[in-house]
């Protein structure tokens, strides 16, 4: 049935593809508890004028790159995927919680109208053109923490980074993990719609990793023979959905691809490193 599968639907090739990566891989990515300090993590929350008395967390976050400025997806910002019951976009009012590495901890402050990149939401199985799943968020005020540097170059593939994230999303226990893991070869997100300026990463196997890593950091691990500081290479975008019966990789976007925008959005307040 699997091989019926990889065969029957468009897509299957890259399926077969990326299996290959991952199998070919030095170790396989592996989801666990956050080892390293956060201060950049973000997680944003609403309210809405209809729902009083609650406050709920998108099932995403984002990275904090300068002292007002964070970078996210911009599909956590759009009616993309709503769920039944929850407020439209317009009708809701954000927060971001920086810092934490639970739910309950971090610094928290209001944001104004996210700008969003030139988005198209992806069709899975379908060229999707330019993507561009990428989103600036000012903060009200200023926070006194680590920001995350970006990098001036891409990622590679075979490349080592890091990724965070909420594994239950909305409705987990809300304690931050990470997965360290590749980027493999893109042609293995074709099914997701993989377009320029986006990469694909190792997820574990058998564990989809859903909303809750939506918008969050993927970071480039410095060489263990060098010096340096981990930088800021892309964002998790999307991912397979949880029926397809095959691996895929996550999709990432590249946020090289987009440093002329963050730096324009921000009125040069946010550079490359």
């Amino acid at each position: 049935m699997l091989k019926f599968l990889r065969n029957a639907i468009p897509g299957g090739e890259s399926a077969r593809c990326y299996q290959a990566s991952l199998d070919s891989l030095p170790y396989q990515p592996v989801l666990g508890p956050v080892a390293v300090e956060v201060p950049w993590s973000v997680a944003f929350y609403y309210d809405a004028p209809n729902l009083p008395d609650r406050m709920d967390r998108l099932g995403g976050g984002g990275v904090l790159i300068s002292d007002r400025w964070v970078l996210t997806c911009a599909h956590l910002f759009s009616d993309v995927g709503r769920k039944r019951g929850e407020p439209p976009l317009a009708e809701k009012n954000f927060y971001a919680r920086i810092g934490g590495r639970d739910l309950r901890s971090g610094t928290v402050r209001r944001i104004n109208t996210p700008v969003p990149g030139p988005f198209r939401p992806p069709r899975p199985g379908k060229p999707s053109g330019a993507v561009s799943d990428v989103c600036l968020v000012e903060l009200v005020e200023p926070v006194d923490l680590q920001s995350l540097r970006i990098a001036t170059t891409p990622a590679q593939v075979g490349q080592t980074v890091r990724t965070f994230g909420w594994p239950g999303g909305n409705d987990g226990e809300g304690v931050l993990t990470q997965v360290v893991t590749t980027i493999v070869d893109p042609r293995g997100g074709i099914l997701l719609g993989l377009s320029h300026g986006e990469l694909g990463a190792a997820i574990p196997k058998d564990h989809a990793l859903g909303r809750g890593f939506s918008g969050q950091p993927v970071i480039a691990l410095p060489d263990a023979s060098e010096s340096g500081e981990p930088e800021l290479v892309g964002l998790v975008s999307r991912g397979p959905n949880e029926g397809l019966p095959f691996g895929l990789p996550m999709i990432l976007t590249d946020v090289t691809a987009h440093l002329a925008w963050i730096t324009a959005t921000t009125s040069g307040a946010v550079t490359a490193c």
